[in-house]
């Protein structure tokens, strides 16, 4: 399990394994809608917070419809990984309080 940030001359990313998050490009306003790199750095940190008193925490991928990124502490690491799942009406983009049922990837 990998996880990066890479910041180059024009733009930066959140990487898990090969999956891209957040990615930011300077040439290219976002619009109000867009999830930036910034919004993805603040749900990981507001996940890993509260990874330490909860067993499970999910960070959604507001820009797709059933991604959710799954975060499991144990206690050294925190085992990440990328989930299929409906998005309850409510939700939002950090739980720790929700009952997902997961989806095969097809």
């Amino acid at each position: 399990m990998g996880f990066a940030i890479q910041f180059e001359e024009y733009s930066s990313k959140l990487c898990v394994d090969d999956k891209t998050y957040g990615e930011y490009r300077a040439d290219i306003e976002l619009d109000i809608l867009s999830m930036n790199i910034y919004d993805w750095f603040s749900n990981f940190v507001q996940a890993i917070i509260l990874s330490k008193n909860n067993n499970i925490v999910y960070i959604s991928d507001v820009e797709t419809s059933e991604v959710w990124i799954k975060m499991i502490p144990d206690e050294e690491n925190i085992q990440i990984s990328e989930i299929y799942a409906d998005k309850p009406d409510g939700s939002h983009s950090v739980e720790t309080d929700i009952n997902i049922d997961e989806k095969n990837k097809i």
